[in-house]
């Protein structure tokens, strides 16, 4: 059996002689034609009126075509199963088109279910539909599915919705016993549109087929009126109000057979190589406990890694490049770990929007820990070159080790789809007992725009205030509170301010590359104006990730720096207008905690020592950095330099390079620590073909933390902030203590830029020497 997920909460479990794909099938107006109010099936909880779907506008929330291979015995049958996530006061309803039917069908039956939709949503139940897939003969078989899901209340209305299903039949209605399939109608061909509701009322009763959950009409007089009679007043008498369903009880817990075990999970992530411009494509992930075959005209590659049943696994999507998402797409599933012998398809839509490469990674992930991460490249054309084949995909697993300490993380995923951009935010924490869930609207406006200014904005005040420590503070507090009201859910700040004295060590892994998530300070979102405390969320331990950066979208928990395995690059400028004065005594500090070791620094020795795996086991820079206010990834850092025509000029190591050179997959498995004293080097960007910035570029290269400053900083709070840091390191702190204990040592130097610098890297980061 295999289990397809789609973006709307809705999910199949079908046969391999079963194919299924999504439809652009339309709902013909005509099965409304004529009918007065209609119902479903005693299984229903409430009563349903069909006809107000027109009425108010109400759409299919997902429309699929199965596609079956019938067998050539004709009592082979093909289930197929279709369950449908529903919250609080919502129902379900499929209608069922195709191979001589087109009825309505009621759920089979409910399931509780505690859990949230792609879209986010708290969802207590799933309705579950039966429909019958298969019948006699060798030919395919083609069925349309258009599901329904709707709040109770949106169908209220003056007229009863009787006790009574009717259905509009396009083949046979000769006599056969229930227990029939649906494929086996009969002979008399009436094309439905014809059909007239009212004589089929008189003229048929309604039967449902139990091992099905589907309805049929049968001209047997021995089952008319089966479920009830209905008489002229009913269509006119006033339906009594509609309750939502109240809460279900949680479910028992599972046998001693079925409870929770760790298994191996296959991943495999394919879609098109091509894709035309403005055209759309459907990414697919596969999931099995058995190995994945590899497709025809696919050269991807598969990932696995060690999954526990009984805990949910959760897929997202990060489109970096030239693609949006269809619709409302979000680009994450939620699904249980498929039983064994099965396989689930998770199906994501997606529309080619710039021209070129394109870079969408597939992670997979379980609790707090990304386990397997594939990475596409599709490439988006005007036209198509050559016959599709699927992209390739590059694998990475690795195994996750139990976490030493509980971690309190905040996941921040940008959604580009046609609606806009959007955040989808997730705090987890399970120290606090926290599991919360939240998606922004749409932004309006260009926020990248927003954040530069904002950058543009602290140093223009910096530069003012340098002597005015507190009203730069004042300033920063109020562009901090203004990112938190502008960028964060009300539901999620309530969170953060409750839990504010909680939360040490904050975990934040985003896509998102602009926003100083150190600068937000918390505040009560139920009252006006600041709090009196200070609550920068740079002031609670917060460490960056940036989500699937890393050999696994995961960062190292431990880095050790070896004997002549740490070096540093301080320039000795020329020019009087560059000279840094303290970085000469950063020299000496790493020279006597760390024994490194100089480098030249000239841009081809740089290179060089960057590209070279395992050459360092720490890098330091001291230097000056640019970066363009208009396009963050142009960021450079300014090595030595030589006179040209009268100027001084120095050599660029620009964040391109950076990315195109590094290599710090070391045989051993160690992977450095960089840190970038310099001015505006800690921000990332969005460049042609991705995500720029020198965060970006180390990490992906292979760095296991990364340091760096978002702003402009003094030249001595700069090395106070580096030697606290490292200090703490070598004394014991994990990465998220050491730099609490940095900014304060920062703050009291004498600067007010204390909260600009940033850390890449894992909250409990230990060094070892």
């Amino acid at each position: 059996m295999k289990i397809s997920s789609f973006s709307d909460g809705i999910h199949i479990t079908y046969p391999r002689s079963v194919t299924v794909s999504l439809s652009n099938a339309v709902l013909p107006e005509a099965i409304f034609r004529n009918q007065p109010a209609l119902a479903f099936a005693e299984r229903m909880q409430d009563a349903v009126n069909p006809k107000v779907f027109l009425q108010r506008g109400i759409k299919p929330c997902c429309t699929l075509r199965l596609d079956t291979l019938q067998s050539q015995h004709p009592a082979n049958k093909a289930a197929v199963e279709l369950s449908v996530d529903l919250a609080y006061g919502e129902d379900s309803v499929i209608f069922q088109m195709g191979d001589g039917l087109a009825l309505w069908t009621p759920p089979a039956t409910y399931l509780p279910f505690g859990g949230r939709d792609p879209s986010g949503r708290s969802c207590l139940r799933r309705a579950i539909f039966r429909v019958g897939a298969a019948g006699a003969g060798s030919a395919t078989r083609e069925q349309i599915l258009f599901v329904f899901r709707f709040s109770k209340a949106d169908l209220r209305t003056s007229k009863s919705a009787t006790r009574h299903v009717r259905s509009i039949t396009r083949g046979s209605t000769t006599n056969r016993s229930n227990d029939d399939t649906l494929g086996n109608v009969g002979k008399r061909s009436v094309p439905w549109e014809e059909v007239d509701i009212d004589s089929s009322r008189r003229d048929a009763g309604f039967l449902s087929d139990k091992s099905t959950g589907m309805g049929y009409i049968e001209q047997n007089s021995a089952f008319r009126g089966i479920f009830s009679s209905i008489d002229s007043a009913a269509d006119t008498a006033e339906a009594p109000p509609m309750e939502d369903a109240a809460p279900l009880p949680p479910p028992l817990p599972p046998p001693a057979s079925q409870q929770p075990q760790t298994v191996t999970a296959y991943v495999r992530a394919e879609m098109d190589d091509e894709v035309v411009l403005n055209h759309a494509s459907t990414l697919t992930v596969a999931i099995s406990r058995e190995e994945l075959e590899s497709l025809e005209s696919s050269v991807s590659q598969s990932g696995s890694g060690e999954f526990r049943t009984g805990r949910k696994m959760l897929v997202e999507l990060i489109v970096r490049s030239n693609f949006l998402l269809l619709g409302d797409e979000t680009g994450c599933r939620e699904i249980d770990i498929p039983e064994a012998g099965s396989t689930a398809e998770l199906f994501f839509n997606l529309k080619a929007c710039e021209p070129g490469e394109s870079s969408i990674l597939v992670i997979a992930r379980q609790d707090q820990v990304p386990i397997v991460k594939l990475e596409l490249k599709p490439v988006v054309v005007a036209s198509k070159t050559h016959t599709p084949k699927k992209a390739s995909a590059a694998s990475h697993t690795e195994e996750p080790r139990p976490l030493q300490k509980p971690l309190h993380q905040f996941w921040i995923r940008e959604i580009r789809n046609e609606q806009g951009i959007s955040y989808e935010y997730r705090i987890n924490s399970h120290e606090l007992r926290i599991q919360e869930f939240s998606v922004t609207d749409p932004f309006k406006g260009d926020r990248a725009a927003y954040v530069n200014n904002l950058y543009a904005i602290i140093e223009e005040k910096w530069a003012a205030n340098k002597r005015d420590r507190q009203n730069f503070l004042q300033e920063l507090r109020a562009f901090g509170a203004d990112l938190f009201d502008q960028l964060i859910p009300l539901s999620l700040q309530k969170v953060l301010w409750k839990y504010r004295k909680q939360f040490n060590g904050i975990q934040v892994i985003s896509t998102e590359p602009f926003i100083p998530w150190e600068l937000v300070h918390l505040k009560n979102p139920a009252k006006k104006g600041m709090p009196k405390e200070e609550c920068f969320l740079g002031q609670l331990g917060i460490t960056r990730w940036l989500m699937g950066a890393g050999t696994n979208g995961w960062p190292t928990e431990s880095i050790t720096v070896r004997q002549k395995r740490a070096h540093y690059v301080i320039p000795d400028y020329d020019s009087t207008s560059l000279k840094l004065p303290e970085a000469a005594e950063e020299a000496l500090f790493l020279d006597e905690h760390f024994h490194a070791r100089p480098v030249s620094p000239e841009l081809h020795v740089v290179r060089n020592l960057v590209s070279t795996p395992g050459s360092f086991d720490l890098l330091h820079f001291a230097c000056h950095g640019e970066a363009d206010p208009d396009n963050i990834g142009h960021s450079v850092l300014l090595l030595n330099g030589r006179m040209v025509e009268g100027s001084y000029e120095p050599e660029r190591f620009s964040e391109t390079v950076a990315a195109r050179f590094s290599d710090f997959e070391a045989p051993d498995g160690n992977r450095p620590l960089i840190t970038v004293n310099a001015c505006q080097t800690g921000r990332a960007g969005y460049k042609l073909t991705g995500i720029g910035g020198f965060a970006n570029a180390f990490l992906n290269a292979g760095a296991g933390a990364f340091i760096g400053a978002l702003w402009s900083v003094g030249d001595a709070p700069a090395r106070t902030f580096t030697e606290t840091l490292y200090t703490g390191l070598l004394k014991g702190s994990d990465l998220s203590e050491a730099i609490i204990e940095a900014r304060k040592a920062s703050r009291k130097a004498g600067d007010a830029t204390w909260l600009a610098y940033v850390a890449y890297g894992h909250p409990h980061l230990v060094l070892k020497t």
